[in-house]
């Protein structure tokens, strides 16, 4: 009798290890999945205020920075906007672990990066605080990648 206590606890024990390491599974995959509308719901607010302030994804604007024309109401949402594509950006690229498929696949990274990079480039001192170090990496080689193909 004392081995089918001993064995019925195993099994007890077995199950309740199972059960616990499934539950965190599938609890890793929501917050995943949570992580992801995050993202997704920055990408639309992007292109919600893209489409309120044009001016904002127009190229001759974004290239004449940090002299673009316009009012400073313009310049300032601008430059809000940049501030925050490049947050989203890296918040994609921390969800992502830095794997430059997986984020394009989430965001049009290399088109952001690409339109936005007089701005990027324009206050490196703020960059190098306000970004972590293998982030500005991540977005210095889609800059030089796309810079050698055009």
């Amino acid at each position: 009798m004392d081995n089918w206590f001993r064995a019925g606890s195993l099994v007890g024990a077995a199950v309740s290890l199972l059960g616990a390491a499934v539950s965190w599974l599938r609890s890793v995959h929501v917050q995943k999945e949570r992580q992801n509308a995050g993202i997704e719901s920055m990408l639309n607010k992007a292109i919600e205020l893209s489409m309120m302030y044009p001016h904002v994804e127009r190229d001759d604007y974004c290239a004449a920075w940090p002299e673009p024309p316009g009012d400073g109401d313009q310049r300032e949402r601008y430059d809000n906007y940049c501030c925050f594509l490049f947050n989203m950006l890296e918040g994609a690229w921390r969800l992502k672990k830095g794997r430059p498929k997986l984020v394009a696949e989430l965001v049009p990274v290399e088109e952001y990066a690409w339109r936005h990079r007089a701005w990027w480039s324009s206050d490196a001192y703020a960059n190098a605080n306000g970004y972590s170090p293998g982030f500005r990496s991540f977005i210095k080689k889609i800059l030089d990648d796309i810079k050698r193909t055009r």
